[in-house]
């Protein structure tokens, strides 16, 4: 279930994440009649994130927190990497809003990811220093 919600919530939120960009800082290329390519670029980088958010959520769930950081870390990297050769490429034909768009909401999930890691590798350290306890994610 999370994975197809972050599926569906991905490319929404990230088009309407750059669409309200591009209103407070580029008002006049809202009008413009190409405006609506913005979305060959926010859809899959969408779907990708969303999926990458998704698939951490629920492999969290099932296999530990660190597992599911790992993946939220990995997946927000490539995505930040893939937008990056893009960008590089001068494969995006529209302004560098969407890619700042992109590579904000990338980074979004790969610290989000790297920061439940951490934190799930201090708390099993310290349950192991502290009270001999060692957790170990449950086996499906």
């Amino acid at each position: 279930m999370p994975l197809l919600l972050g599926i569906i919530a991905g490319p929404l939120l990230l088009s309407l994440v750059t669409v309200v960009a591009y209103a407070l800082f580029d008002p006049e290329a809202l009008g413009d009649g190409q405006f609506a390519l913005i979305y060959l670029a926010t859809v899959p980088f969408g779907l990708w994130i969303g999926g990458v958010a998704g698939t951490s959520i629920w492999i969290g769930r099932r296999h530990g927190r660190r597992a599911g950081g790992t993946i939220a870390l990995t997946g927000g990297l490539l995505v930040v990497t893939a937008a990056f050769v893009v960008a590089a490429l001068g494969a995006f034909p529209f302004g560098a809003l969407e890619i700042l768009v992109i590579l904000a909401a990338a980074l979004v999930v790969a610290i989000g990811g790297a920061s439940t890691v951490v934190r799930a590798t201090h708390a099993q350290r310290w349950l192991r220093l502290r009270h001999g306890i060692e957790v170990r994610p449950p086996l499906h």
